[in-house]
């Protein structure tokens, strides 16, 4: 599973967007997310019981993104084997984190459990999506020929 260049055209610029800058933006954009959010579910009154568990959990689901996109905008696994091994360790050690604070006298919610799990499934999902983005050719362009029929 290689890092193939993601292609889109805008106007007249061709602009290419690998896959590991794109784990590195999106990455950030995780991490700024989080570290917003915790202030906020400190300070925000008045929110609805549901908000209030959104924005408790909110920091592991973003927090765990921004770890899994910014550790493989940095290293390029040479098998997808490796890959998913290290995205399935890294969302088990969070998840044991998650749950030792119970016996650690630390704060325990399974809604963090339960945001953790999103946010690995919601990772495996970009990986998927930007998988396939990479193997299409969106800037082929079809030509007509002589007697009118399109081809690449």
């Amino acid at each position: 599973m290689g890092f193939q260049p993601l292609k889109r055209e805008l106007g007249r610029y061709n602009m290419v967007i690998s896959k590991q800058s794109l784990y590195f933006y999106a990455g950030v954009a995780n991490a700024l997310i989080a570290l917003v959010i915790i202030p906020i579910r400190t300070t925000t009154i008045g929110q609805s019981h549901v908000g209030a568990h959104l924005l408790g959990s909110a920091p592991s689901f973003f927090g765990l993104l921004a770890l899994l996109m910014l550790l493989f905008s940095a290293i390029k696994p040479k098998a997808s084997s490796t890959f998913w091994i290290i995205v399935i360790i890294i969302t088990a050690g969070t998840l044991a984190h998650e749950i030792l604070q119970n016996w650690t006298g630390r704060v325990f919610d399974y809604l963090d459990i339960i945001a953790i799990l999103c946010g690995f499934l919601t990772f495996c999902l970009i990986n998927i999506i930007t998988g396939r983005l990479s193997k299409t050719r969106p800037n082929q362009r079809v030509e007509p020929t002589p007697n009118g029929e399109a081809h690449p």
